[in-house]
């Protein structure tokens, strides 16, 4: 079981364990006190609110600062970012409330991102914050990648930020990156990939692509928005906090609607 993930305290003569699979979301019924090992999720006094709405199909619970030791069905996920530098925190949030869902989760990197310090942050920390989140290392080469495919080491795949620049490589079934390696080793499997769209040319030159990947077998996308209508008109960004939604979505072969969403609140 992995240290970060997170259960119910829903009531206070039990709590729900999140059960992960293919066929949709079910929840388990565990007993307080049924590990000796863990303190029982309702018995902690600060429990945080989940922000997953009940309408795509994840319930909206408490979850605990907890973890107990109930057995959950595996799915095993790549989690692979991209340049988009300026959502990356966004990501790492995403990153974070997937590793709480799904086990194990494989963080990948493109070597551009992998290699970038920039004015949001060092690259080496962003890595080092995926894989204390993950508990496992980086897969930031093309060599490392492409075993991805020939092993099924995967059974879904998000690419969270997609760039207009990799969902051009996508579109265009290019693989030169460890990213677009892992897509195209992971598609061979006829499994699904979740991109999160991060591009300020979202409703310019990277609109064709994306439109291509839409009508592309396996392609779900993460629910999107433009950003700032007024001063990038062109630009879009996935909601990244919808990432689980849409990953249990995937799994299920459905696309998670809306998929256009509407000006974010204040």
């Amino acid at each position: 079981m992995g240290k970060n993930r997170r259960y119910s305290a829903a009531e206070p003569t039990g709590f729900l364990v999140p059960m992960t699979k293919p066929g949709g979301w079910t929840w388990k019924r565990q007993k307080p006190g049924a590990c000796a090992r863990y303190t029982c999720p309702a018995s902690l006094a600060e429990p945080r609110r989940s922000r997953r709405p009940a309408q795509y199909g994840m319930p909206s619970t408490t979850y605990c600062t907890n973890w107990g030791c109930s057995e959950v069905e595996e799915i095993r996920v790549g989690f692979a970012v991209s340049g988009s530098f300026c959502t990356w925190s966004k990501a790492m949030e995403a990153l974070e409330q997937t590793a709480q869902i799904y086990e194990p989760v494989t963080p990948i990197a493109s070597e551009f991102a992998a290699g970038t310090d920039t004015r949001f942050g060092e690259a080496e920390a962003f890595l080092a914050g995926m894989e204390e989140i993950c508990g496992r290392k980086v897969i930031r080469s093309i060599v490392a990648a492409e075993p991805i495919g020939p092993k099924k080491l995967l059974d879904v795949l998000v690419v969270c930020p997609c760039t207009g620049n990799t969902l051009a490589k996508l579109a265009a079934g290019i693989a030169d990156s460890s990213v677009t390696m892992a897509a195209k080793a992971h598609l061979r499997n006829n499994r699904p990939v979740v991109v999160a769209v991060s591009t300020n040319d979202g409703l310019g030159a990277a609109a064709r692509n994306i439109g291509e990947l839409l009508c592309r077998k396996n392609y779900y996308f993460v629910p999107f928005r433009q950003d700032d209508p007024v001063a990038k008109p062109t630009s879009l960004v996935a909601d990244m906090g919808l990432v689980p939604a849409t990953i249990a979505a995937a799994l299920k072969g459905e696309q998670l609607q809306p998929m256009l969403l509407g000006p974010e609140e204040a």
